[in-house]
């Protein structure tokens, strides 16, 4: 936004409409300036900055939010649209304890909800992709708009390297200070501009500033991602013919981004302006600069920035299009407050390293968000949660000496895959074991007398009393009758019953001593139960497992040792539709064990899951994997410690029809079998 429209706009919001309160100005730079200097007659209490308590910018006082307390005043934010966002989540809470309203300079309250219209529109990318065929050259912004960031925001990548640093500064403020400073000067610093400033205010070593440049550069590209859904539509106008360039304010030289645009697959475009290499932005030529090298013709420009990319396109007659940035995004969804309701900086890597998947979406402007793939729900939705599962159960492991750690098909399926990378990443071996078993086969093999099989009637079963019996037992009979109301049948076949359990119990226990290695102390993982499984082996093998589930359900049965996650992070259990789900996403696709045969082999039930079911569930687990992956290789610049507890929450919330929406051709998978209980189930 240019000079003139930071007025039109302050005047026109805040001072021909007067409701008696003083202005504070959230704060100091170019734009605050300029209201300051050419509106005197402003009725400004102060200003507010995030680095800055104390002060005088053109006369006017710098102050403290808590100085507010009791004071007729709104605050106005006076700053780009995300860094307006970021600064309202910050004050947000603080204003409403105090009762100050809080605004933009678009004049909208930021601290009254906004009620959202019904049928509200889904711009699509096919939509902005149809529009823009019309246009003879097209130019895209690149950062934030074909490439994000893992962490989404570029401060947050400074305070993880800071933190990782030994540092007598903080990086992350002295970085970000020296660009700003060199941007109030009229400048477009470079990368060596910046961190000249950086040396000059701090002193460092000329080594240091390299090695601190060089480290910036390198996390620039391990971080860099591309926006896939935006890059689609960029391919397809590049294999239209369409003539595409590339505008950027940006401190890295033409070189450096040519390298990061082709480590991640964009080319096809006729150049590239960067502001550093024309002394000019967006805002103050860098357009004007594009139309002198590339005259005539209908153009299109598509960013993210309502103001650089937006107003200051449209003000040298070019046609913008703009998408949200991702903080845009997450406010504009239904699922904002599972998004943004937490604040721990350990999680910043952990939470944008999800978000720069879950919001790539086809539908840029819905209030939902969007699922297209399995890989995509997997890697931003399910692969946090499991993550954070395995790390704790890791955890757990090192805390209470645990050995070996059993993890029972088919809930302990994936997370295995996770707690192995983590042991590898930690360097710490934990034995583990992909155990097979199931409630089939442990109730089956532990009816020694007719109180054991009244103990197994009393659990719920879909069907026929010849059904229970060959399911249950593989014993045939003619009994068509409805299983419930008619469990005293079945005690009729109490020493079939008892030669078949004795059967599976002797084939089990062999398979125990020449397959499992038995160690002093192991755990039992599952995933969501009330332990069912875990008491049937602990009786089978006369040992003792220390359980570790992701929710340990209520039982009047009771278990021998049994920690929760869930219930580490919530003083809730999960709803039954939420965790039915969650465990079908992250179990092994196939059908559950049920019994073994005389060679001692597996026997398996009906597998009910399609080719396309299965290639589905796969999908996600490739996505779960890829985010644990991507997470661990970034530890060596995170907190030593972290607590993924905040995203877990949030993303086990959003996991609801009133927030997500899943393509259809998604949805049609999202359904199973519950086999011990013989029942179909949707979710």
């Amino acid at each position: 936004m240019v000079e003139k429209e930071i007025l039109r706009l302050f005047r026109t919001n805040f001072l021909e409409k007067k409701d008696g309160r003083r202005i504070v100005i959230y704060g100091t730079g170019e734009w605050a300036r300029a209201i300051l200097e050419n509106c005197p007659e402003a009725p400004i209490f102060g200003l507010l900055d995030g680095y800055y308590h104390e002060g005088e910018l053109i006369g006017r006082k710098i102050i403290s939010l808590e100085s507010l307390e009791g004071k007729p005043v709104k605050i106005v934010i006076v700053a780009r649209k995300t860094s307006e966002i970021l600064v309202y989540k910050r004050i947000s809470g603080t204003c409403q304890a105090y009762q100050i309203p809080v605004y933009n300079l678009e004049g909208v309250r930021l601290d009254v909800p906004v009620q959202e219209a019904s049928g509200a529109a889904e711009w699509d990318v096919e939509s902005l992709y149809g529009e823009l065929l019309s246009f003879e050259q097209i130019s895209f912004d690149i950062f934030d708009t074909l490439l994000l960031r893992k962490t989404v925001f570029r401060e947050k990548l400074y305070q993880m390297f800071g933190r990782t640093q030994r540092l007598d500064f903080d990086f992350c403020g002295v970085r970000l200070q020296a660009e700003k400073s060199l941007l109030e000067k009229g400048r477009e610093p470079s990368l060596e501009a910046i961190y000249e400033c950086v040396q000059g205010v701090t002193g460092i070593s000329p080594e240091l500033k390299e090695k601190l440049k060089a480290k910036e550069l390198w996390l620039e590209f391990e971080n860099l991602i591309p926006r896939k859904e935006i890059g689609r539509i960029y391919d397809r106008l590049a294999k239209c013919g369409k003539r595409i360039w590339l505008i950027s304010d940006m401190y890295f030289s033409r070189e450096v981004v040519e390298r990061i645009l082709a480590k991640n697959g964009i080319e096809n475009y006729e150049a590239i302006l960067i502001s550093c290499e024309y002394g000019v932005n967006k805002r103050n030529g860098l357009f004007r600069e594009y139309l002198r090298q590339v005259p005539g013709g209908r153009k299109a420009h598509v960013g993210d920035s309502g103001e650089a990319d937006g107003y200051c396109a449209k003000e040298n007659g070019i046609v913008p299009f703009v998408i949200p940035s991702v903080m845009e995004a997450v406010t504009q969804k239904r699922a904002e407050k599972f998004l943004m309701n937490y604040e721990n900086e350990q999680l910043e890597y952990a939470r944008g390293l999800s978000f720069s998947h879950l919001l790539d979406s086809k539908k840029l402007k819905s209030p939902a968000v969007w699922f297209h793939t399995g890989h995509q729900l997997g890697f931003s939705l399910v692969g946090p949660v499991l993550y954070g599962w395995a790390r704790w159960i890791y955890e757990r492991c090192v805390d209470t000496g645990v050995e070996k750690v059993l993890f029972v098909s088919r809930d302990g399926y994936l997370v295995r895959k996770v707690f192995q990378s983590i042991c590898r990443r930690e360097k710490k071996e934990v034995e583990t074991e992909y155990l097979t078993f199931s409630r089939s086969l442990g109730w089956r093999a532990l009816v020694y007398s007719e109180e054991d099989l009244r103990e197994l009637l009393r659990r719920p079963f879909a069907g026929s009393v010849s059904e229970w019996l060959d399911k249950r037992f593989g014993i045939s009979s003619c009994d068509g009758r409805n299983f419930s109301g008619n469990e005293e049948a079945v005690l009729a076949y109490l020493e079939e019953i008892r030669e078949q359990s004795e059967q599976t119990r002797t084939r089990y226990l062999e398979h125990w001593k020449t397959h499992v290695s038995e160690r002093d102390r192991m755990a039992f993982v599952d995933f969501v139960s009330v332990g069912t499984c875990q008491k049937c082996l602990e009786k089978l093998t006369g040992l003792t497992f220390h359980g570790m589930y992701f929710e340990a359900l209520p039982s009047s049965e009771g278990r021998t040792c049994a920690d929760s996650y869930v219930h580490t992070l919530w003083e809730r259990d999960i709803p039954a539709y939420h965790y039915l789900l969650w465990e079908f996403l992250v179990k092994e696709p196939g059908p559950s064990v049920k019994n073994l045969d005389r060679t001692g082999d597996f026997i398996y039930g009906e597998n009910r899951l399609e080719t396309d079911g299965i290639a589905f569930l796969e999908e996600v687990h490739r996505g779960v994997l890829e985010y644990a992956d991507q997470y661990l290789d970034a530890m060596d610049f995170l907190p030593e410690k972290e607590d993924l507890g905040g995203l877990v929450r949030a993303m086990i919330g959003l996991l609801d029809d009133r927030y997500i929406k899943l393509e259809e051709s998604m949805r049609k998978h999202l359904h199973g079998f519950d086999e011990f209980m013989n029942r179909e189930m949707s979710f």
